[in-house]
């Protein structure tokens, strides 16, 4: 009997448990649930090609019926909002936000019985920018650089005449430290070509992200200064919002990718049919990154070289009687035969190059030691490079304080993806029928300008530790410097970064929503928009007068004609646009082995032209046609015409010509510049002059710098030449 009672006891403990766990239960599902399960983002583009509105909803669930509110938020939080009348559906479509830089926080509240929750805060605004919506085919994310997602639409909002809705495109990211980071800057290949925003027509765009520069205008205000300095080509882009598959991602400048073509590096890019012998233009990119099919590095400096436009360079790569595709199902190309070939010569060129700025590295071992202590350059470097484009290059690298071109010349250049030393993204370009190099075009500034007092301090990077110890180099960077540095550019400059919070506010106050406060070099505590800007203006400011005194300091040849030594070797400097008070003074015969001739011309415009050597057309570039002085013929009773009679002219004399020393000519130039080959021997200087027998008139050349202007006495009794209209003279 007791062990019976037991068991009904252990029993009765049973159902006593059970009926606990049972009203415990039922207790349990009295109580409110509620959850937002589709919540808000954190911006929406208010697009005014759409009316201006924005239609907003969460979903939220619950154990009974949800009713819902929306509010205004007038400080950006979900408590102590404005109730708005009627709005009590899971979506609300907000008042029209028409006009740019306006916009409001709005937020919604989900209730069920007594328990609510407050969605996320959600700011709407119209930017005033256009906004580029960008559509995968099933919202495929991009999370490759290789890949190319296909089937991609763009449209365009905003942007007046140039809207466009579902252009067909390929897609997929791009950048090196960018790509790192949350923000994702991406590359775009349209199916065909087409204007984007005003700009020319071509295939390839970039979006890029400005996440490492808060202020988002470092790249803007380098391409500027590169505009100011009207290098052959500077990016074009515009800012724009970016809305991927329906989701706003931030504010982005889209631009122009750095391509051959015409509207952009207008080089030569070579066509089909190309002999092994025949070559092309190439455009290079320095960059510790080196990923690109063609690529080698320099001899001497052991730098990073990369060949860009690898077009009749490279061919696919087969297995089996089929091409060999990599993992993203891109075809794997190689390095044809053709294309070595070329290489080859190219390298021999980059060789050349090298040798004329590092003339003594193979006897000096201090040179090759460090290249800062190289001797001067062999000046006939200025025959193979555009000496004004390096110039350029280098005031807008140094104003933006561009550390990425800084080069340690006793550290090994590093590679590959994790490179954290220079030199990147530095594009060059050569052209073959030339044999010159160019600087630019410029690109990739979002980490410049990170400290508010930096010094000069690209003037040993890559190769401007040999440049700027070149008298003609020095020469020209004052020359570009006095010329474009003018005070209205400079306040144009300034004036664009105070008047961004007029244009960018709304749009950063977004992106800062989106991405929360970004990476940013900047040696600040303030990396707010506004913060950012003040100190990319204070920072700007104080380079810009640091570079100022830098180049007011370089010693520059005070006469026309100067002689260096290098190596062992004499050559001459002449500055073709001297505006001193000296003359051109050579007492008696001077060997040279080489002679950099410091002039900027006008191609396909005369000019005149005195040079204080013999030369031959054969050793002369840049010329297209060389006439000299032929006698004066009357026009009427009033006027007579200086008559010039042509000497030689390029690609249709049969024979080479003679320049003459202290001998006024004119020239038909068809470069920006005259390069000479070889050894000169500067001429004792004579009166110059150039004379026709049997005539009363001379063509007389100056030996000194001189000027004519409106009402000076001399105007009617010597007449002076000036091929650009300045100062009050005409052309």
């Amino acid at each position: 009997m007791k062990k019976f009672m037991q068991l009904r006891s252990a029993h009765w403990g049973f159902a006593m448990l059970m009926a606990t766990s049972m009203a415990t239960s039922v207790f349990a599902e009295a109580v409110d649930e509620l959850t937002i399960t589709k919540n808000l983002e954190p911006a929406y583009v208010a697009v005014a090609d759409e009316g201006g509105t924005v239609t907003l909803s969460i979903e939220a669930q619950g154990n009974g019926d949800v009713s819902y509110q929306w509010y205004k938020s007038f400080y950006g939080t979900n408590d102590n909002g404005t109730l708005i009348e009627g709005a009590t559906e899971s979506s609300y479509t907000t008042k029209e936000f028409k006009n740019a830089n306006t916009g409001l926080f709005y937020y919604c509240v989900a209730t069920v019985g007594e328990k609510s929750e407050a969605s996320n805060v959600t700011f709407v605004a119209n930017t005033g920018l256009p906004t580029l919506f960008v559509n995968t085919p099933d919202g495929i994310e991009i999370t490759e650089k290789e890949k190319w997602i296909k089937e991609t639409k763009l449209t365009l909002k905003d942007a007046g005449k140039d809207n466009f809705v579902d252009v067909s495109t390929q897609f997929r990211g791009r950048g090196n430290s960018t790509w790192k980071q949350p923000k994702k800057p991406y590359a775009i290949k349209l199916d065909e070509k087409k204007s984007i925003l005003g700009m020319p027509k071509h295939k390839r765009w970039v979006l890029i992200a400005n996440y490492l520069d808060n202020s988002f205008m470092k790249n803007h205000v380098a391409f500027y200064l590169s505009r100011m300095l009207e290098m052959d080509y500077t990016v074009r882009g515009q800012f724009v919002n970016l809305v991927f598959n329906g989701v706003y991602r931030g504010l982005y400048w889209l631009g122009e990718a750095i391509k051959v073509d015409e509207n952009r590096v207008n080089i030569d890019d070579g066509e089909d049919g190309m002999t092994t012998d025949q070559d092309k233009d190439f455009l290079i990119e320095m960059d510790t990154h080196y990923d690109e099919v063609v690529k080698f590095h320099s001899p001497i400096r052991n730098f990073p070289y990369m060949i860009k436009n690898d077009d009749y360079m490279v061919e696919d790569v087969y297995e089996g009687g089929k091409k060999v595709k990599d993992q993203y199902g891109n075809t794997v190309t190689a390095i044809s035969e053709d294309g070595q070939v070329r290489l080859d010569r190219f390298q021999e060129k980059i060789a050349k190059l090298e040798k004329l700025l590092y003339p003594d590295y193979d006897t000096n071992e201090e040179c090759k030691a460090n290249t800062n202590n190289c001797s001067a350059p062999d000046e006939s470097y200025a025959n193979i490079i555009d000496v004004t484009s390096w110039a350029k290059f280098w005031l807008v690298n140094e104003i933006m304080d561009n550390t990425e071109l800084l080069t340690d010349p006793n550290a090994p250049v590093q590679e590959g993806p994790d490179a954290e030393t220079g030199p990147k993204s530095a594009y060059f370009t050569y052209e073959n029928a030339k044999d010159l190099f160019k600087a630019g075009p410029v690109w990739d500034f979002d980490a410049g300008l990170a400290t508010e007092y930096a010094p000069v301090r690209l003037d040993t990077s890559i190769y401007f530790n040999a440049l700027f110890k070149s008298p003609r180099f020095k020469a020209a960077v004052k020359k570009v410097w006095n010329n474009y540095a003018t005070v209205e550019n400079l306040m144009i400059m300034s004036a664009g970064i105070k008047n961004a919070p007029s244009r960018l506010a709304f749009a950063a106050k977004m992106d800062s929503l989106r991405w929360g406060e970004h990476r940013d070099y900047v040696d600040t505590k303030d990396h707010s928009f506004a913060g950012s800007l003040e100190f990319l203006e204070i920072s700007l400011t104080n380079k810009i007068m640091a570079v100022t005194d830098y180049i007011d300091g370089l010693s520059v040849p005070k006469d026309v004609v100067t002689t260096i030594k290098s190596a062992g070797k004499k050559f001459a400097v002449i500055d073709g646009e001297f505006g001193g008070n000296g003359d051109i003074n050579i007492a008696e015969n001077v060997e040279v082995a080489g002679v950099s001739f410091g002039r900027d011309f006008t191609p396909g415009v005369f000019s005149t032209l005195m040079l204080p050597f013999d030369v031959s057309t054969a050793n002369v570039r840049g010329v297209n046609m060389l006439l000299k002085f032929n006698g004066l013929r009357q026009k009427d009773d009033k006027s007579w015409v200086v008559s010039m009679k042509k000497v030689w002219v390029k690609g249709e004399s049969q024979n080479d010509a003679d320049i003459k020393a202290n001998t006024p000519y004119m020239v038909l130039m068809d470069e920006s510049s005259l390069r000479i080959d070889g050894g000169v021997t500067l001429k004792k200087t004579e009166e110059p002059v150039a004379s026709v027998e049997g005539s009363d008139w001379e063509f007389h050349g100056t030996l000194g710098f001189k000027q004519w202007k409106e009402g000076d006495p001399d105007l009617g009794r010597v007449y002076g030449f000036a091929a650009v209209a300045q100062d009050g003279i005409s052309a």
